[in-house]
């Protein structure tokens, strides 16, 4: 079975591994990333992020300001400039940018269009905009002082055996037009998890940092966590918040949501929490080298019968409740049915969905495989529930696919 969507072994095995051993009172202690350069005069002074961003959240509720009331809010503060931020969401722009490139993202990341991508445990993806810097004529009529265009590229990075999350940013200058002097940027992960919280484990961000001077990107990372209890499932908001700022301008802040994160510490997925990206349904493959007789049996089912499963169509749902897995499994294959030996009832699709011979109402195919093959099937399909944390909880049942493989 291939899991899809996992960053590398190596980078990921290094995050978590650390976090295992610094865990101290539920809090974990972070190295610090490189401090923030400021030209040539040394390093910054590090800023409260989460009070900042905290701020952030509590007076945007209505949305995100548009430039002309960015501007009418500088006015009405006293500022003599202000500065307007704004995305292409299509990655075109000035920039000629292709895709992101940061070192700990999915080979499936790599030169991708700009939007975001969500795996089972990754969540990556890539904008570019442009800062606008405002003043006023004498007359009193804003213009544009000069323009700043950038890219920013996100990564979040979650496990199947921790509630932790390990957000990555970077953002960099991609070209300019006119004075940009004095802009800087920073930036943080604001989490919400409305039922269990969710602990902002550190606040390192992205700290202030003069973008408008040099080519080289301000980069940070942040760690999030999760309090899901045992046999608790939630929900987390993840927002990555940035902001440019610059002398004589109230700063302007830029937030994107970014995609649904459930954590959960189900007992039937292990003594850990996880969390997950439910956007990626995961696919689970079974290969025609290496079972035969139970590949044939899925691709029979799939195809001459038209039975769901198979990706592009309509996905199983694992189910948990006993008495209707062991309905399928007598419907299916009952003790009645003649085995020869050496062979088990193989059903399709598994006893352990809602698309099961019982809950789907009599629709499901059966056959006589070797017993080796059935046995190994199932293990496989027990291990890429567990992997996958794959949940049936509340009415809600993660759907996933099956597909054959040479």
């Amino acid at each position: 079975m291939t899991i899809l969507g996992l960053a590398s072994r190596q980078t990921r095995g290094r995050f978590f591994r650390a976090l295992a051993v610094t865990v101290v009172t539920g809090l974990i202690a972070v190295a610090s990333p490189a401090a923030a350069k400021v030209g040539e005069t040394g390093k910054a002074p590090r800023v409260n992020l989460a009070e900042r961003a905290a701020a952030t959240m509590a007076a945007t509720k209505s949305g995100q300001p548009d430039c002309n009331q960015r501007k009418a809010n500088a006015l009405a503060q006293g500022y003599t400039s202000a500065l307007c931020v704004s995305t292409d969401a299509k990655g075109t722009g000035k920039t000629g940018e292709q895709g992101p490139s940061l070192n700990s993202l999915p080979a499936e990341c790599v030169g991708m269009a700009a939007g975001f991508k969500a795996f089972r445990y990754d969540m990556c993806g890539w904008l570019s905009g442009q800062v606008n810097k405002i003043a006023w004529a004498s007359n009193g009529e804003p213009y544009i002082v000069g323009t700043m265009f950038w890219k920013i590229e996100m990564h979040t990075m979650t496990t199947a055996t921790s509630a932790y999350m390990l957000n990555t940013a970077s953002i960099k200058k991609t070209g300019q037009a006119g004075d940009i002097s004095g802009i800087t940027v920073a930036g943080f992960w604001w989490c919400v998890d409305a039922t269990y919280d969710c602990q902002i484990i550190d606040d390192q961000g992205i700290q202030p940092y003069p973008i408008s001077i040099t080519n080289t990107p301000a980069e940070g990372q942040q760690t999030n966590k999760s309090n899901v209890p045992y046999n608790g499932v939630t929900h987390v908001e993840n927002t990555l918040i940035f902001w440019f700022s610059m002398p004589g301008a109230p700063s302007t802040d830029h937030w994107i949501a970014l995609r649904d994160i459930r954590c959960d510490w189900m007992s039937y997925l292990g003594p850990n929490a996880g969390c997950v990206f439910t956007d990626f349904h995961p696919v689970l493959q079974y290969s025609q080298s290496l079972w035969p007789d139970y590949a044939n049996h899925v691709t029979y089912a799939q195809t001459v019968r038209g039975l769901p499963g198979a990706p592009g169509t309509t996905p199983l749902h694992r189910l948990t409740d006993a008495p209707s897995i062991n309905a399928n499994t007598l419907l299916a294959c009952p003790p009645s049915e003649p085995r020869p030996p050496g062979t088990q009832c193989d059903e399709y699709p598994f006893k352990s969905t809602y698309e099961g011979a019982y809950m789907s109402g009599g629709n499901f195919s059966r056959a006589m495989i070797p017993s080796w093959q059935n046995e190994q099937a199932g293990v496989k399909l027990g291990t890429f529930y567990w992997n996958n944390r794959i949940l049936d909880v509340g009415g809600v049942a993660d759907p996933f696919y099956v597909e054959v493989i040479p």
